[in-house]
C-alpha cells in the first residue's frame, strides 16, 4: 500500500492534516512536516485515508514510531508467537 503516498488523494489529505494541526507535531510539539498513521497502513489498509487515523508529526517522531513498531515485530517473532491481527468485520 506504499504506492498510496504518491496519489493526489493522499497529497491533499496530508496537506489538510498539516494545516488543521497548524504544522505542530502531535507527539512532541515541534514543527511537523509529516503525517503519521496512528494505526499503520500495513496493519489496517482500510484506514489509510481515514482522518481520525492521521496525526501531524515531525521527522524525528515519525522515525521513532516506525522504529518502535519494527522492534516490537522482531520481539514477537523471537518469542515465537504471531502478532495480533486486527480483523475487518
Amino acid at each position: 500500500m506504499t504506492g498510496m503516498y504518491g496519489t493526489r488523494q493522499w497529497k491533499r489529505l496530508r496537506l489538510a492534516v498539516l494545516y488543521e494541526e497548524a504544522f505542530v507535531c502531535g507527539y512532541c510539539g515541534e514543527r511537523a512536516d509529516r503525517v503519521d498513521h496512528v494505526v499503520p497502513v500495513r496493519e489496517r489498509p482500510d484506514l489509510a485515508y481515514v482522518r481520525s487515523n492521521l496525526k501531524a508529526c515531525c521527522r524525528t517522531c515519525n522515525a521513532k514510531r516506525a522504529g518502535a513498531r519494527q522492534k516490537e515485530l522482531v520481539r514477537i517473532a523471537l518469542e515465537g508467537r504471531a502478532p495480533a491481527v486486527r480483523r475487518k468485520w
